[in-house]
């Protein structure tokens, strides 16, 4: 799903150390990551005291358990309007400031997308529902994009279990894309 992605349109993709750094708005895409990333809260400085993160939103699943109890991080979660590619269309929309009826949920999301000064996205490709992972992934990438009109937005895609990462990318080395 990213590979083509990334050849076709561009990816915009973020480092853990700028998510520390720099996020103040996280926003999980059908995931929940201590599932298979344990340290991946403490990894990006989540609850520390010098994060600028400070609100984590997780759409189309529920607040991740892990993320209870973490200083000054609020959580929260979004349910899916529709399913997936309904709920990225919508936001996508709404963030462009398109007159569409949208929940007040959604609504709200994209008032805080659009209010803060640097937004992540973080999403697992294998997790990602539905058949066509990479138009969601296509999606993601582009309500960042529109973002980046105004802030800051980026994503980070968490793979690489057992390798997967890692053979994917040698393979295209290895095939010349």
């Amino acid at each position: 799903a990213g590979l083509g992605l990334a050849l076709g349109q561009g990816g915009l993709g973020e480092e853990i150390d700028e998510i520390r750094n720099r996020a103040d708005l996280m926003v999980m895409i059908g995931t929940q990551p201590s599932h298979d990333f344990p340290e991946f809260y403490r990894r990006c400085g989540v609850g520390d005291p010098v994060s600028q993160l400070r609100e984590i939103v997780f759409v189309g699943s529920a607040v991740d358990p892990t993320c209870s109890g973490m200083n000054s991080v609020a959580a929260r979660s979004v349910p899916w309007s529709g399913d997936a590619y309904s709920t990225l269309s919508t936001l996508n929309a709404l963030c462009k400031r398109r007159p569409i009826g949208a929940a007040g949920t959604l609504r709200e999301l994209a008032q805080r997308l659009l209010a803060a000064k640097y937004v992540v996205f973080v999403w697992e490709p294998g997790r990602l529902p539905g058949a066509q992972a990479a138009l969601l992934v296509e999606s993601i990438n582009q309500l960042a994009k529109t973002i980046n009109r105004t802030t800051r937005a980026g994503g980070l895609a968490l793979a690489g279990n057992d390798g997967g990462l890692s053979a994917g990318q040698t393979l295209a080395w290895l095939s010349g894309l």
